[in-house]
């Protein structure tokens, strides 16, 4: 993992087109990106237009699409087709992994950041793996955000319980932190909280002036972890102009610490240990 502004953010070690490099793992991006930079050093070529990038301050740039990279992570012997855009400046310069864009019917993505471990297999063996290791594996109820159709699982919303209040959440690696916007129905139970004051800002263009409070109690796949937790004065709306409902929070990359997830094509499961 990478610190960004007093967090971590997850790091990937793949190998593209014979290349090592490091993907930032961000379970909120839309499609998976690589810096040009990388693109232009290594001769790929783009095939396509692909779609328009808005950043932090709204200004979009049409992005080009490198098609059918060979993709291996680490301590895998195979490799695997994998899309990129290319076309925006990106944090720290590494390029951003979006599993959605990876995974197939059947396959599961399994991210184990206290082992540095990324798997991709089928999902029967994945949750079987966990199983004989010990694991208590527990299936995470999921929903859409307010514009994605059925067919369309880019984003995952779960159900998370904070400070004793349940609440829906944007399960998103690309912010450093978990954090609450203003309309949160677990917002009253923080007043009297002593926090400290903060600029936040995340790799999904939330921005704002927030107040950050330690250890806050948050309860994911039936296990509660203790969590630094951001308050954020907007509401959900505001923070996702392009999503009209994605939950009114996020569960950020710091939950990672504590779980295993397996990322499968329309399901999400979950191993996790109070922390």
């Amino acid at each position: 993992m990478i610190d960004q502004e007093g967090a971590s953010l997850p790091l990937v070690r793949a190998t593209l087109a014979g290349r090592e490099t490091y993907l930032i793992l961000d379970t909120g991006a839309v499609q998976s990106i690589l810096p040009y930079g990388f693109v232009t050093a290594t001769g790929l070529r783009p095939r396509k237009h692909g779609e328009f990038y808005f950043d932090a301050n709204g200004y979009r740039m049409l992005l080009q699409v490198v098609p059918d990279i060979p993709v291996r992570f680490e301590g895998e012997t195979e490799s695997g087709p994998m899309d990129f855009q290319f076309g925006p400046p990106l944090p720290a310069g590494f390029g951003i992994f979006a599993p959605q864009s990876l995974i197939a019917p059947g396959f599961a993505l399994t991210i184990d950041f206290v082992k540095e471990e990324v798997r991709y297999d089928p999902q029967d063996v994945a949750l079987r793996r966990l199983s004989e290791a010990g694991e208590v594996v527990q299936e995470v109820a999921l929903r859409n955000c307010g514009n994605e159709d059925v067919g369309n699982k880019t984003h995952r919303v779960v159900e998370i319980i904070v400070n004793g209040v349940p609440t829906w959440a944007l399960l998103d690696t690309g912010s450093t932190r978990t954090s609450l916007f203003g309309d949160n129905p677990a917002m009253d139970s923080m007043k009297g909280l002593k926090g400290k004051k903060q600029e936040v800002r995340g790799f999904t263009g939330v921005r704002g002036q927030s107040v950050v409070v330690d250890d806050i109690p948050v309860t994911f796949a039936g296990v509660t972890l203790k969590l630094r937790t951001v308050l954020l004065p907007l509401a959900s709306g505001a923070a996702h102009s392009t999503v009209t409902s994605c939950g009114k929070g996020v569960l950020g990359a710091d939950f990672l610490r504590h779980c295993q997830i397996v990322w499968g094509h329309s399901s999400l499961w979950a191993s996790c240990h109070p922390g």
